[in-house]
């Protein structure tokens, strides 16, 4: 699969986004998303196509217990890592299509897409 995040020139392009810069708050949605999150204290959130790792932080500051984060990109992961990194903040390299999700059993993962250009992101 094509990733065009690997792209050295988009990569850095990317890089001078706001969002990329500043982190959630900066993109505007997090001020709106907000306030739709149910409770995540001592939830496990699962974040896909989590790019340099804004969401996974964002939700372990509101109590969740772990938060995987998930992305195509190595250059993503590694980012987020740099960025983003924690107790209970996890990142791997994978697309969302070969994740092998959990079956639902009891334990809820909170989950959202606020749109990343196709990636997936979700919380």
């Amino acid at each position: 699969m094509r990733n065009e995040y690997e792209n050295e020139a988009f990569f850095q392009q990317y890089a001078q986004m706001s969002r990329s810069r500043e982190g959630l708050f900066a993109a505007g949605e997090g001020y709106q998303l907000n306030p739709l999150f149910p409770s995540l204290e001592g939830k496990s959130v699962l974040d896909l196509g989590c790019g340099y790792g804004w969401h996974c932080k964002f939700v372990v500051e509101q109590g969740a217990r772990k938060v995987l984060g998930l992305d195509l990109s190595q250059k993503m992961i590694e980012e987020s890592k740099r960025r983003n990194c924690g107790e209970g903040i996890l990142y791997r390299v994978c697309g969302i299509e070969e994740y092998e999700y959990p079956r639902p059993h009891g334990t809820a993962a909170q989950r959202l897409c606020p749109g990343s250009r196709g990636r997936g992101k979700a919380f």
